[in-house]
């Protein structure tokens, strides 16, 4: 993405004098002038419906809008609205969350998936986490010690 640079004053011709051979507008220069201008154009991104490239980021002191709650569109997600989805969900805040934890802190569990087996998903019994070790149950029942 490239801004327009002027490469020829055209305005200081004009205080030339007459006869002066620097007076007379080129159309080397005319056609530098219109390159410039045309390569600034095709590197900038359109108003309605941009695609970006790289990480996108808003000018200093500009404020995005937040989207609305429940919208699963393509548009891009301020950390505003993350924060609104994750707390709606009771997933607490984005500052305590961990992508490589998950503390459970004991009890029976259904219909979650750990190391790729999912919780309570046999017909014999209950597959349990617990951070004691295994008491009680069943024959078929299951217990991960965390």
């Amino acid at each position: 993405m490239s801004n327009y640079v002027q490469s020829t004053n055209f305005a200081t011709k004009d205080s030339l004098s007459p006869g002066d051979p620097l007076k007379i507008v080129k159309g080397t220069e005319i056609n530098t002038e219109f390159v410039n201008i045309a390569v600034a154009v095709a590197t900038k991104a359109d108003t309605a419906s941009p695609t970006f490239t790289g990480t996108p980021a808003l000018p200093t002191g500009t404020i995005a809008v937040t989207q609305s709650a429940g919208n699963n569109t393509t548009a891009i997600a301020t950390t505003a609205f993350v924060q609104a989805a994750t707390t709606a969900l009771g997933l607490g805040t984005m500052a305590t969350q961990n992508a490589s934890a998950v503390a459970i802190t004991g009890g029976t569990i259904t219909g979650t998936t750990v190391n790729s087996n999912t919780v309570g998903s046999n017909s014999v019994g209950a597959r349990t986490v617990s951070t004691s070790s295994p008491t009680g149950g069943s024959d078929g029942d299951i217990w991960y010690k965390v």
